[in-house]
Parts: C-alpha cells; structure tokens; sequence
C-alpha cells in the first residue's frame, strides 16, 4: 500500500505585475504548452456511447479532451506509472448498489499498453486493486474499457479510479517528444480536486503524489450501470446557513440529475426541526442535462429564538412528475446565535529571503504593527510561494496552493488576513493579496475587527521547571451559528527578530519576524469540542535552547477546512500571547481558595484524572491555570 505524498500541478503564471515575484514549479508536472486553451480541451472528441442503463462519473462527464498533454519526463524513463482520481464516498454516494462496469480514459499520445483499475483509498493510503484489466494499444482520444467483473459501489467507500502509463523521455530537436507528455487534463468539471499521479518524485520517492487543482481535472471517467429512473434529482447536504436579522435565509444546495432526460425545474419542501413548510418551485436558468451536476437556491422559513436547528430540503418532484431518486433529501442546518465576539486579526504573510521584494512589504506590516492593538492584531510569517528558505516549516508549503486559490501560481511578497476570499478589493488571488502600504495593511484590519466572530479562544502557558518544555493550553467556545462539526484548531510559536542568513533585497542587519517554530498540524487538529460549546486541548512543545524566550508567542486560531473550496477556510477568530508574560501568569493555588478544579494535565500535556508526582498543570474552574506540584 501507497501513503500519498503531496505535489502540485502550477500551470498559469500569476497575471499581477506589482512587485510580487511569481514561482512556477514546472519542474514538477510539464506540458507541451504554456496553458490550456478551449480550443485545445475540444480536440480529438469521441462521444461515449452507454446504453440507458449506464451513466458516467468522474471529475467531469462530457467528451472534452486535452489537446496538449503533462507528463514527468524529468523524472526519467518510467514503465510503471500510474494516473488516477479520486472517487470520494460522497460523490458516489447517488450510486449505491450499482456497478462499475468500466473505465473510460482519454490520453494526448498513443501507448504501447496500458491497465485501467480501480483501487481502494483509505485515509490517504491507496490499496489494491479491487478490479483491473489490461488495455492492449491505447489510441491517442478516449479508451473505453469493461472490467470482467463488475464492481459494486458500497457505501462509505472511497475509491481511486486509474489507469497505467509509461512515462518516456524521447527527445526531438533537444525537447521532449509528445509521447512523453500523454495525460489528458481539462479545464472542466469540479473544482480543487486532487489528480493523483503514481511516479517517482525524485527525494519524495516512488508512489502516489497528490496534484491540487482548480477546475484542470485529468480525463477519467467510470461506467456505473443500475436502474436510473426516468425523473430522478439527488440533492447534498449544505452545512449551516446563519439566519440573519433582516433577510430571508436561504440555502445553495447542490444536486446531481440522475435522470434519463434534462430537467428545467424541481419542486421541493423544507422542514425545520421535523416542521415541513409549504412545497416551492425553482426554475433553471438553463436545462440540467442527465448525469451533470446543478446547484439551486432553497428559501428557509424565518426562525424564532436562538440556537441550531436541523433542516431537511426535499427534491420531491422534478419537472412536475415524482422525484424517484434513491435519497431525495439534503441534510443541513439554520443558527441564529443570541452572544457574538469581538473578531480579531490574524495576518498571514508568505515571503522567503530569495525574494527581493519581500523586504518592502515586511516593513509594511512591522510598522503597521507598532500601531495597531497588539492585544486584537497578530502576525504569522510563511516561508513558502516563492521557493523555500532555511526557515520553511512543512506546514508552510502544505497550505499555500490551497490558499491561492489553487490554480498553479504562487507569489510573494503576499498576505492574507483571517483567510478570508471577500475582504480585498484588488492585487488579489485566491485569498491573499499584495499590499500596497502600511495604511492600507492597517485598513483592511480595522474592516475586521468592525465584524463579530461566533468563538473566542485564550491561551494559557506552563514552562517546565528547566524551561526545556511547556504546556501551551487553548480555551474555546463558540455560539450557537458556529459550525462545529468543520472546525479546526491551529497553534503555532513563533519567534521574533531573527538575523536573516542571505535576505534578497535587504540592507544592513535584516530580521525575520513572526517566524513559525512550532505548529500543531498543517491545517489544525478537529476540536472535541463539550456540551456546554466550549473546548479545551493541551500541547507540550519542546523549547530548543537556540530560541530566544523573550521573542516567542503563542498564536491559536479557529478555523475551517474545506479542499474543495480555497474560499472556505476563513478564520473565526484568533487569540495570541508572549510566552514568557503568559508562563509568568501561570501561579500558584492560594490557600483558602474556593475555586474548583476542571482539568489537570502532566507536564507532557497529557490529561490525568488524579494528582500525580511532579508538576501538574490545573485548568480552575475561573479559567486561570495554575501550576502545583506534588510531592
């Protein structure tokens, strides 16, 4: 079995001209072209042909192909390689009980042989394969190829859908023959879903490597066969829509038309917390073709008091005839919240010392920051978009193609503040932006610390007697519009004022600041969050005597995930604190106290029911932490 290793396919440069220097990794994944055109995506067609008990799934369902093709022949010469998507359980979810028949792959270079198979993907881990079979002579367009043995798709199953490919290195002229470029990727379909490629990846080794994409989706498609009603629309579920005070809520629910004919219009109800209102009607702008996705907008009623309230949209007719889809109705909720918070500011920059330009917009914010609120602004600084430097941490390159958008480019000097997609005007991709001024770094900051937020976080820290370990303690809780199921807990260290080493750009004694030295995981562990909405999690972080004490900070924040959206992982909100004050206010429990004691930890961070020898770290029923020992 194969752990999945993570590369990303950079294919357009980034069209801003402000100053920023661009990367594009071309090193990793080439094609014969700059870019993919339209013109390029409809060549070489060939329509698929399924009998009326067939559909076809994948990443995009039309007969588009690439014109031009990827491939690794850098890498060198590869018999074994292997290209394949993923086929999550929620996308699978309408088929159920039916059957991969079939693999349908297009390719931009005929092949000697191939094998299209379809493998089990658990957690990240690709297995064996379920089913296989051996291609003979792939021609240059689609391959259509049956399995001997269908598939049955069962449910919470995650699947890979692949074929086989060998990667050549042939040379014409000094460049890279066509056969060494045979993969197919369209610019189509479903956005920011991973392309897998089966390769070797140089230091990274041989095996399955993650592309993240924005809407560039490889040609693979599976043939599912089962009985599909003639009036069948299949809707998912929609997570939390915030009940606002003077609009009418409404929920964006995505729907998959799994009929044998275009549809143009559904009625469906809603019912919150089992009240079903009045059945409603909408309208297509355009026809929704059989096996093609669709989204519609659902009207909510208007809720009383506060609190999550579950909501159930039923699709129960399509186009006037009864809706016979298998699961008919998408599952979500309404939250209308009776406390908000204060939001803070969380400013993320990505810079590295290979960039010249970093240097300018670094003292942007270092002098935005002396006067702002450093109890409500905080800063974190990424090594990563323009290449890597000795102070890149792996949670740097993890998370920024996510962040910028995902569509190939990378840039720095660059910054984003909270994550969020909607709060910059111009000089903008994905959901970082290059800034201009001091001014205006301060502007957008000031724009949020205008909003609420539905959580708040503190953060308490425990220094062990030896200073060579801490225990860093978050508390949260959130209101009732919070989205807890999707939220991620993210705790960095960072270090001020380090002597940069070789700083493009920069004059005299540079220094880095809001260097991450410490960070939890790349993207937040989930929160367990209590029943009363509030959470506590502990980390014990080893203190490398080469940091500077008076220079650390603990910086938490909430946030989302989602690697299908780049726009939806905003930050809730922040909390931030200087080490060695935070640790200072960590005391001990005076005598005659009346509080009651929470929690207690080791000084390893871990949860204990009882005292044990040694220092112990107690959470008061206050909020304070304190340290005692025990003898």
């Amino acid at each position: 079995m194969n752990k999945i290793g993570t590369l990303f396919l950079l294919s357009a440069l980034f069209p801003f001209s402000s100053g920023a220097q661009t990367l594009v990794k071309s090193d990793m994944l080439q094609k014969t072209s700059a870019v993919f055109t339209e013109q390029s995506n409809l060549s070489i067609p060939m329509r698929a042909e399924l009998n009326s008990n067939q559909r076809l799934a994948g990443y995009y369902t039309s007969d588009n192909i690439a014109k031009s093709g990827l491939g690794v022949p850098k890498y060198g010469e590869n018999d074994h390689c292997k290209a394949g998507i993923v086929l999550s359980s929620d996308m699978l979810a309408p088929f159920v009980g039916k059957k991969i028949v079939g693999v349908r792959f297009g390719v931009c270079a005929k092949m000697d042989k191939s094998r299209i198979f379809i493998a089990k993907d658990t957690n990240g881990v690709i297995g064996e394969d379920l089913v296989s079979k051996d291609v003979a002579a792939p021609v240059k367009g689609w391959n259509t190829m049956m399995f001997d043995t269908p598939l049955t798709i069962e449910a919470g199953q995650d699947l890979l859908a692949g074929y086989e490919f060998a990667q050549k290195t042939k040379k014409k002229g000094g460049y890279y023959s066509d056969v060494c470029y045979p993969l197919s990727i369209v610019k189509e379909g479903m956005k920011n879903k991973p392309v897998m490629i089966y390769f070797n990846y140089g230091d990274y080794g041989e095996g399955w490597h993650k592309v993240m994409n924005t809407g560039e989706n490889l040609s693979i498609q599976v043939i599912i066969e089962g009985d599909f009603k003639d009036s069948s629309a299949m809707p998912f579920g929609f997570g939390t829509v915030v009940a606002g005070a003077d609009a009418t809520p409404a929920a964006t629910v995505q729907m998959l038309n799994m009929g044998t004919a275009p549809l143009t219009e559904i009625t469906y109800t809603v019912s919150v917390d089992g009240t079903k209102g009045e059945a409603q009607k909408f309208t297509f702008d355009s026809p929704v073709a059989a096996n093609e996705y669709a989204t519609f907008s659902a009207t909510l009623p208007t809720v009383s008091g506060y609190g999550r309230k579950n909501v159930k949209v039923d699709i129960t007719e399509v186009d006037g005839n009864e809706n016979m889809a298998e699961t008919r109705v998408a599952d979500g909720y309404i939250g209308k919240a009776k406390e908000f918070f204060p939001r803070n500011v969380l400013i993320e920059e990505f810079t590295t010392e290979r960039c010249s330009n970093c240097p300018r917009v670094a003292g942007y914010l270092h002098d935005m920051l002396k006067d702002a609120d450093t109890e409500r602004v905080f800063a974190v600084c990424h090594h990563s978009a323009f290449y890597t430097d000795w102070l890149t941490q792996q949670c740097d390159e993890d998370i920024y193609p996510l962040m910028f958008g995902g569509d190939g480019s990378s840039f720095a000097p660059a910054m984003m503040m909270n994550r969020s997609k909607d709060l910059f005007t111009d000089n903008q991709q994905g959901v970082v932006y290059i800034p201009s001024s001091k001014m205006e770094i301060d502007y957008y900051a000031k724009l949020i610390m205008e909003q609420q937020a539905n959580s708040s976080l503190d953060i308490q820290v425990a220094a062990s007697e030896d200073n060579r370990q801490a225990v860093v303690i978050v508390n949260g809780k959130c209101n009732e519009e919070f989205e807890v199921d999707k939220s991620r807990l993210t705790l960095y260290l960072t270090e001020d004022n380090i002597a940069a080493k070789d700083q493009s750009g920069a004059e005299g004694d540079y220094k880095h600041m809001h260097v991450i030295r410490y960070y939890n995981s790349s993207w937040g562990d989930k929160v367990v969050w209590n029943d009363n909405a509030t959470f506590t999690a502990s980390y014990t972080i080893d203190i490398n005597e080469g940091w500077d004490k008076n220079e650390l900070k603990c910086v938490a924040f909430l946030s989302k995930l989602n690697d299908d959206d780049f726009s939806d992982n905003r930050i809730d909100n922040s909390s931030c604190v200087d080490y060695l004050k935070a640790a200072a206010d960590v005391k001990g429990i005076a005598e005659g106290t009346q509080l009651k004691e929470t929690a207690r930890y080791s000084i390893s961070g871990t949860r204990i029911s009882s005292q044990q020898k040694g220092i112990n770290i107690v959470r008061l029923s206050d909020g304070r932490t304190v340290k005692v020992v025990v003898r």
